[in-house]
């Protein structure tokens, strides 16, 4: 090859390296497409059941857990601020509630649902889950609602009430009409 072929050839080489790159800015969708799903935008469980706080990555494939990591918080309802419910990155799992849980086997799968056995009322409110498969992370929130049951039959108690009729058993009168 000569002089002037040999140039010829390195810049066709790099007039195709530079297309493919053209090509794959234009294509290739940025970094923020990962995305969490969450089971809409509210969750309801029953007062001391166990709740199970979605959060998955659609069409996910398996991952190594070692290059993930996954938080959840809840937002406090009276001054907005977030506490951590559960944290877990490469081996370290630690849980600020007890009992909550993500099953490394699901989180390999893109699952980092939550769970939470023995839900309380002032555990309701806001969740959120931020996920990491490293280099990208995602975040996603839901509201858990947290229901009781009624001590009495629900449909007498609040229409007695309703009308004004005092209620003189012993149960209302030491628990109020209402129990959880």
């Amino acid at each position: 090859m000569t002089m002037s072929t040999e140039a010829a050839a390195g810049t066709d080489i790099l007039r195709g390296f530079l297309m493919l790159q053209l090509i794959l800015w234009c294509w290739v969708p940025p970094a923020d497409f990962f995305i969490v799903e969450m089971a809409g935008k509210t969750q309801t469980v029953l007062l001391n059941a166990t709740a199970t706080i979605y959060c998955k990555v659609p069409g996910s494939q398996r991952h190594n857990i070692r290059t993930m990591a996954i938080t959840w918080f809840r937002k406090h309802q009276v001054n907005g601020a977030e506490d951590k419910v559960f944290e877990f990155y490469g081996s370290h799992q630690k849980a600020f509630r007890q009992g909550a849980s993500v099953s490394p086997q699901s989180l390999e799968m893109g699952d980092g649902s939550l769970k939470l056995p023995g839900v309380q009322l002032r555990e309701a409110g806001e969740y959120r889950c931020e996920m990491v498969i490293t280099p990208e992370k995602a975040q996603g929130t839901v509201y858990l609602e947290v229901v009781g049951k009624c001590l009495m039959q629900c449909p007498v108690v609040p229409m007695v009430m309703g009308l004004g009729v005092e209620m003189m058993g012993p149960v209302e009168q030491k628990f109020g009409a209402w129990a959880l």
